[in-house]
């Protein structure tokens, strides 16, 4: 039985990120559908989990028009795109 990889906090793809769409400058609401201005409520994970998300939007024939932001280690510096 194999264990499931673990992911070193330095690994970049370790680091979360946001998703936001470019053209409007909005961010993927945290439950995945639908989008909002501010970083309260929106999406964070890891690249593997957007990686994720973009193949369940692309299963469901749906566009998927975002694009990953880098989140900075200190959340209280944490600049909103919009």
């Amino acid at each position: 039985m194999s264990t499931p990889a673990q992911i070193h906090p330095d690994d970049k793809r370790a680091r979360l990120r946001r998703l936001q769409n470019p053209d409007t400058g909005l961010f993927l609401h945290l439950s995945g559908h639908g989008e909002v201005k501010g970083t309260d409520y929106a999406w964070s994970g890891t690249v593997t989990q957007a990686e994720a998300l973009r193949c369940q939007f692309r299963a469901n024939r749906k566009p998927f028009p975002y694009e990953l932001r880098r989140i900075p280690r200190d959340a209280r510096k944490e600049v909103t795109y919009v």
